[in-house]
């Protein structure tokens, strides 16, 4: 019963790195076309000045940034995880002021809690990185409907379908 509290912390801590971990690739790939997106926006105001496709690049990258940000706060929040076995001394005093069986009920109580903190810290990473990467994967959406209520040759075209 403790072996497999043990390798249950243990698959959970494998998973939190690998949340992580894939919360910073998002951010950083985010982060890029954000940036690769605001200059592509002010360097095509500065040469052609058509401003819908401009607040459509600077909304895809609003929007990315949020979601890298997001992400990011799934990388890097500071929890208390708990983690497989037990430290040594502590060990030794409790097995010393209990019996066996009391010890081992302690040990498994002990392993619970930790798994349930885990749990909840695990929910907390991915909730933030579900949002982020919903953010990101919307941002070409929202610039598209950006471009679409901002152009002029759109709303001429649906004036003249007699929308």
């Amino acid at each position: 019963m403790l072996q497999q509290g043990e390798l249950y912390l243990d698959g959970q801590l494998r998973l939190v790195v690998a949340t992580q971990a894939r919360a910073l690739s998002f951010a950083g790939t985010f982060t890029g076309i954000a940036t690769a997106s605001a200059g592509a926006s002010l360097g095509y105001l500065e040469r052609v000045g058509q401003a819908p496709l401009v607040w459509a690049g600077v909304a895809v990258a609003v929007f990315m940034l949020i979601g890298a940000l997001c992400c990011l706060h799934a990388a890097v929040v500071r929890s208390q995880l708990a983690l497989p076995g037990g430290e040594p001394e502590r060990l030794q005093r409790a097995a010393a002021q209990m019996s066996v069986l009391d010890f081992l009920r302690w040990q498994a109580e002990n392993y619970q809690l930790g798994l349930d903190r885990n749990d909840r810290t695990i929910t907390r990473y991915v909730r933030w990185l579900r949002i982020g990467a919903y953010t990101g994967a919307l941002a070409p959406a929202v610039g598209a409907v950006a471009w679409l209520y901002l152009s002029p040759q759109v709303w001429l075209y649906l004036n003249r379908l007699g929308c």
